[in-house]
C-alpha cells in the first residue's frame, strides 16, 4: 500500500493542507485543439511560445499549473492520484474525462509539458478531435542529463522538501508535481512519460510508439 493512500496522508491532504477548488468553465466555442505530449525538458516552453504565436492563446503549460493566479495544484494532484493510485474517495475510478480537464485548464486551446505528458493517454481519449504533437529531443543522453539537472535535482532538494511542509501552496506544488505526476512515471506503466530514463524506463521510443494506440 502506498503511503499516499494511508489515512494519515489523506487527512493531511483533505484537512491540514486543504485548499478550496478553483473550477473553471470552458466556453463551447473554445475546444482544446492541440496536445503536445512530450515530457519536461523537451523544449516545452519554446513550444508554448510558438503555439501562442500561431494563435493558440492560451496554451497551458506546467508553469501555469504552478503559478497561475487561481491555481489548481490540488486538482491536478487529485487527477494524478486517480490515474496512478486510485483512491478510497473515488472507489478506484481512473476514468478521466474532458470535463475533469476543463475544470483545471478552462479556456486553454492547447496544452504541453507536465499536464499533457503525464495525462497523454487520457487527454487523447478525452479530446479525440485535438491534434497531437510528439515533441522529443533526438539526443536522449542530453535530454536525460537536462532532466536530471533541472527536474530530478528539485526532487532531491532538502530545502524545497522541508518548505513543502510549511505552506499550503508549497505543499501542493510538491505534491502535484514531485510526489504524483513526476514520481509515478518511473513505474513505466502504460501511458506514462519516461521522466527518469535510465533508472527504469526503456526510453522515449516506447512511449511514442504507444501514442498511436491511444488516439
Amino acid at each position: 500500500m502506498s503511503v499516499y493512500n494511508t489515512r494519515l496522508w489523506l487527512f493531511l491532504e483533505d484537512y491540514v493542507y486543504y485548499q478550496p477548488r478553483q473550477p473553471r468553465v470552458r466556453a463551447k466555442d473554445r475546444p482544446l485543439q492541440v496536445i503536445a505530449v512530450g515530457p519536461v525538458r523537451s523544449a516545452t516552453e519554446s513550444l508554448q511560445h510558438a503555439l501562442i504565436q500561431l494563435g493558440y492563446e492560451h496554451t497551458y503549460h506546467g508553469w501555469d499549473l504552478l503559478f497561475e493566479e487561481r491555481h489548481n495544484m490540488r486538482g491536478w494532484a487529485k487527477l494524478a492520484r486517480r490515474k496512478f493510485l486510485g483512491t478510497a474517495n473515488s472507489g478506484g475510478d481512473c476514468d478521466i474525462t474532458a470535463a475533469d480537464f476543463d475544470e483545471l485548464m478552462g479556456d486553454a486551446v492547447a496544452v504541453c509539458d507536465i499536464p499533457a505528458s503525464v495525462f497523454a493517454a487520457e487527454m487523447i481519449r478525452a479530446y479525440p478531435d485535438a491534434k497531437v504533437i510528439i515533441n522529443t529531443n533526438p539526443d536522449l543522453d542530453r535530454w536525460h542529463a537536462s532532466a536530471e539537472k533541472n527536474v530530478v535535482a528539485v526532487n532531491r532538494s532538502w530545502f524545497i522538501y522541508l518548505m513543502s511542509w510549511t505552506m499550503k501552496d508549497w505543499f501542493w506544488a510538491w505534491t502535484s508535481c514531485e510526489r504524483y505526476s513526476l514520481e509515478n512515471p518511473t513505474s513505466c506503466r502504460e501511458g506514462c512519460s519516461p521522466l527518469f530514463v535510465g533508472s527504469c524506463c526503456p526510453g522515449f521510443s516506447g512511449v511514442w510508439d504507444r501514442v498511436s494506440t491511444w488516439a
